[in-house]
């Protein structure tokens, strides 16, 4: 995780403490499978749920995007090129897009356990695979 990706909280632990630099990391991503590094980019992080799920068929995720640090102005259409490349290499029958964020690199699939591979192979365009709860109004 590096700095940009920590929270505020995780940073303001960080700062008043260096020697627990570690510990964001760490509690972020302990129960969470990596998939094997592609070249370009370090290694697709999946939820353990997302895998449990697949095993009982198809299932929502989020899929968590690498976007070049584009300035603010182009930030959106550097989102929506990495949305397209990750589509694109989809097999059709496998997934369904969901929802498509326009100011967040992420998105959101239905999938099935032939889409996770695909997905799994993206290091370059995807960081991590994350369940998709949804949630009732209250």
């Amino acid at each position: 995780m590096d700095w940009k990706e920590a929270s505020s909280t995780e940073r303001s632990i960080v700062s008043r403490n260096p020697a627990s630099a570690t510990v964001p990391f760490v509690t972020g991503f302990v129960d969470v499978k990596a998939s094997r590094p592609r070249a370009g980019g370090a290694a697709v992080m999946i939820d353990p749920e997302v895998s449990v799920r697949i095993a009982a068929g198809r299932t929502r995720v989020l899929v968590q995007l690498r976007v070049d640090g584009a300035d603010e102005g182009r930030r959106a259409e550097e989102i929506a090129r990495v949305q397209d490349a990750v589509l694109s290499r989809l097999p059709q029958s496998h997934a369904s897009l969901t929802r498509r964020y326009t100011s967040v690199a992420i998105l959101a699939l239905e999938i099935d356990a032939t889409a996770l591979r695909a997905l799994e192979t993206m290091s370059g365009e995807v960081s991590a695979i994350k369940p998709d709860h949804l949630k009732r109004p209250r």
